[in-house]
């Protein structure tokens, strides 16, 4: 026998101790033979389980049934009192009372168990919750509760989706991840909107900042940083950080930035490739002091050295090449003069002038007009030597 016909046959013999202490009491009651007071009794005892089971049919169809079930309820409350009220004494009263109560309540059990699996088998209702056990209740009843309301989400989502639900179902151990990574989620969001919050209140005149507090949503925003952090980069950063070398405080040596600008450019926009090939290539040397370490009672002396840059032939000025005819009445245009022809017209024109002058002068960089110089002068010490070679 399964559990269904072992609740059944409990509710036939709860019924009918029940329906026999309600026709005993009654012919007690009312003077009259037992079987006179059966088939009264025996309509008020199966009254209120015939008026509950039309009151389920109906809700199955959508409906709410409310008088059926009121009814139904008045004529369980009437057998319960024939019971009690029907004997005289107090263990019969209480024991009969007790079997035509529970027998109403076992029905109520039955039937509604009947109800939701006919509401499930037509869509109707969503799938059960899981069960999380007394001891995750007790240890975690916040996460657990977020994660049963999560679970009803679920399940209300497959009953909106039809018979073939595409979303997974939720279990026990999913929801309660989903449940905990929803709190990390909303903790870190509320730490970023909060960040958000003082940033624009810094950044702007409290008027403005309050214009943009309640215009903006800082958990909107707060949401969008989130989903656009780069885990990646920021693993790969923490990670070049925790190399055993760094660890152990002998970091790895950093290469060296370089810091002269203006070579790189020259480099990139220079228009001649042979500039850059090894038999053309001239590092750039400056002028430099060396001094050597002081020694205790001695000055230390500066040692001057004087580079001298060699002679380098002139650059040929570039040709526009051109099809075109001149016109008629117009004169051609004159080749735009190069970088090497404006500072010689211009040291020609001032002699006295400098190489920074001409830098200025020009809009040049001092390695450019150093490059084009008509008299290759290099500066040692703050005095100007002509190249003799």
């Amino acid at each position: 026998m399964n559990t269904n016909g072992m609740v059944r046959l409990f509710y036939a013999v709860v019924l009918a101790t029940a329906l026999g202490g309600s026709v005993t009491a009654a012919a007690h009651w009312l003077d009259v033979e037992w079987w006179v007071a059966l088939g009264p009794i025996a309509a008020v005892e199966l009254g209120g389980v015939v008026l509950m089971r039309y009151a389920d049919e109906r809700r199955q169809l959508g409906e709410r049934a409310l008088f059926a079930m009121a009814l139904s309820t008045a004529f369980a409350t009437v057998a319960v009192a024939a019971n009690v009220f029907g004997h005289q004494e107090v263990g019969l009263a209480a024991f009969f009372g007790v079997m035509s109560g529970l027998g109403y309540l076992v029905y109520l059990l039955i039937t509604s168990a009947k109800r939701r699996d006919a509401l499930r088998a037509a869509g109707k209702m969503e799938d059960t919750t899981p069960t999380y056990g007394l001891v995750q209740w007790v240890r975690h009843p916040g996460i657990t509760r977020r994660a049963r309301i999560l679970a009803q989400a679920n399940s209300a989502t497959r009953l909106a989706e039809g018979p073939q639900p595409t979303t997974a179902r939720l279990g026990r151990l999913a929801s309660l991840t989903a449940a905990r990574e929803q709190v990390r989620a909303e903790r870190r969001e509320a730490a970023i909107a909060k960040a958000v919050h003082e940033l624009i209140e810094k950044s702007a005149d409290p008027t403005l900042a309050a214009i943009a507090v309640h215009t903006y949503d800082p958990a909107a925003i707060a949401q969008r940083i989130a989903a656009l952090a780069d885990y990646d980069g920021y693993a790969a950063l923490l990670s070049g950080r925790l190399t055993p070398a760094r660890l152990a405080g002998n970091p790895a040596p950093v290469a060296p930035v370089h810091d002269d600008l203006e070579a790189i450019v020259e480099a990139i926009s220079d228009p001649t490739p042979a500039a850059l090939t090894p038999a053309t290539y001239r590092p750039r040397w400056r002028p430099t002091t060396t001094r050597r370490p002081r020694r205790m009672g001695r000055p230390a002396p500066a040692i001057n050295v004087t580079v001298v840059a060699p002679n380098r032939p002139a650059r040929p000025a570039k040709q526009a090449a051109t099809d075109e005819r001149p016109v008629a009445g117009r004169k051609a245009a004159k080749p735009a003069a190069t970088t090497e022809e404006k500072v010689a017209a211009l040291v020609a024109k001032n002699p006295a002038m400098t190489q920074t002058d001409v830098a200025t002068r020009l809009q040049l960089s001092g390695r450019t007009v150093r490059r084009y110089w008509p008299r290759q002068m290099v500066a040692v010490n703050g005095h100007d030597h002509t190249d003799t070679n």
